[in-house]
């Protein structure tokens, strides 16, 4: 190869490199924000569903929902997959089970409710959440994309 085509192919690479830290940077702003509207549409339909009288407002599984849609608007920020993994990983170091206590406290909660129609609507709720934080974790991982690429690719080929 000449010196000027491997200059070119470099120039490329760099420009390419560039071009999606870039990608990543602002793409992360806008996942947050996609997020939190996100999160602010399950709450605002929770509100809803108890303003039409089908779970009271102090029921112990609307307030947990409610406080967990409010965390992670106020904390999306925040939210990556490196802190998740970091968190799950001193947890277990620690002996510390607050997730499975959690889930555990919202499953009791939801199972006083006495119309099965409410509960299936109140875990339907938490299915939501729990599918945008795993959205909100997947998209704003720069490092996570690359690998699912990797990924699609080697399942398509093979």
């Amino acid at each position: 190869m000449a010196a000027q085509e491997l200059l070119t192919i470099l120039e490329s690479g760099l420009l390419l490199i560039g071009l999606l830290i870039a990608f990543f940077y602002l793409r992360s702003d806008y996942e947050v924000d996609r997020f939190r509207q996100d999160m602010f549409r399950v709450r605002d339909e929770m509100f809803d569903y108890a303003l039409d009288g089908n779970i009271s407002y102090v029921h112990p599984a609307y307030i947990q929902l409610r406080d967990l849609a409010n965390g992670l608007i106020r904390f999306a920020h925040r939210m990556t997959i490196w802190r998740i993994l970091t968190m799950f990983i001193l947890y277990s170091l620690l002996g510390v089970h607050r997730t499975l206590t959690f889930s555990a406290d919202l499953e009791k909660s939801i199972a006083s409710i006495g119309s099965p129609e409410v509960q299936a609507k109140m875990r339907g709720f938490h299915n939501r959440i729990s599918s945008e934080v795993f959205r909100q974790l997947v998209g704003s991982s720069c490092l996570f994309w690359p690998l699912c690429v990797y990924h699609l690719l080697t399942l398509i080929l093979s």
